[in-house]
């Protein structure tokens, strides 16, 4: 059985709903609705009528890996081999569901599956086939159990899938791609069509950057091998930790004039870390000055 996870906001997955369907394999669905307006969230509450659907009508911009956490721990306790992450903008191309199924069931477990996808509609690389990351992939149990979870400080979205591949490289986990087309996608439509989503996109993805540079070094320059280069942290997120899971010892937020991959030593003592965990609770909570 395959578990599919997709959180929605304000786009109406049919094209992706209708792809897997016509597969006829043995699915589940754990479905994760993030947006507010009452009218769409009305149209999203009727997918639960569909066979071996789990829908959770959250109605707030929670964070995805929150919500990627709670699918996939959902798909594979319901005895998923396979938890699949799937953009609601993205579709499969006639027979492409089931062709990329049987290209992750041939891997090894301990790997994680991407396909190749055509970029169409508003997408600003309209026309191109490129690999499509996290917007479509398949997780295993070997490959939580040897990573574990997504990392929830990362809200509420961009960032989390760089964090991951990171903590998969340095795990051993493998990637794997398949060689044909298997999809299209419409990439940020989401983000496009709606004004609320803008507001604030940019410094969204600043701030979850530095984050990220925070604890590895600049994506593409990481320089850390493991989180925020303390040697007592380990790449594992564990299920229980989840929340907040370099709670509350990590480092404190380099600052910005910092140069990228300078390794920082940090003394372990009570200011350092709890000007960290202040840091972390601003962000989560939304607190941050403008």
């Amino acid at each position: 059985m395959i578990g599919l996870v997709l959180v929605t906001y304000a786009h109406w997955p049919e094209k992706l709903l209708a792809s897997v369907d016509a597969a006829g394999l043995d699915v589940i669905w754990s479905i994760h609705h993030h947006g507010s307006d009452p009218d769409f969230t009305a149209r999203v509450a009727k997918l639960a009528e569909r066979p071996r659907t789990r829908l959770h009508l959250h109605c707030e911009n929670r964070g995805l890996s929150r919500s990627w956490n709670e699918g996939v721990h959902e798909v594979l306790a319901a005895g998923a081999t396979h938890a699949m992450l799937v953009n609601d903008d993205l579709h499969f191309v006639a027979g492409g569901f089931s062709a990329f199924v049987d290209f992750a069931r041939a891997h090894d477990p301990l790997s994680v599956a991407f396909l190749q996808g055509l970029e169409t509609g508003g997408s600003p690389y309209a026309g191109q086939v490129m690999q499509q990351g996290f917007a479509c992939c398949t997780l295993t149990p070997a490959v939580i159990e040897r990573v574990g979870w997504f990392d929830q400080n990362i809200i509420p979205a961009y960032y989390e899938d760089y964090d991951y591949y990171r903590r998969c490289v340095l795990s051993g986990v493998a990637f794997v791609t398949a060689p044909d087309v298997l999809a299209e996608h419409e990439r940020s439509k989401t983000t496009r069509d709606n004004p609320e989503i803008r507001i604030g996109h940019e410094e969204i993805m600043k701030h979850n950057l530095e984050y990220y540079t925070r604890k590895w070094g600049a994506p593409g320059a990481e320089t850390f091998e493991r989180p925020f280069g303390d040697p007592d942290w380990t790449n594992h997120i564990a299920w229980e930790g989840r929340a907040d899971p370099y709670a509350p010892k990590a480092p404190p937020a380099a600052q910005a004039d910092e140069e990228v991959g300078a390794v920082q030593e940090e003394p372990r003592r009570f200011w350092p870390a709890l000007r960290h965990r202040l840091t972390a609770l601003t962000d989560r909570y939304g607190l941050r000055r403008p």
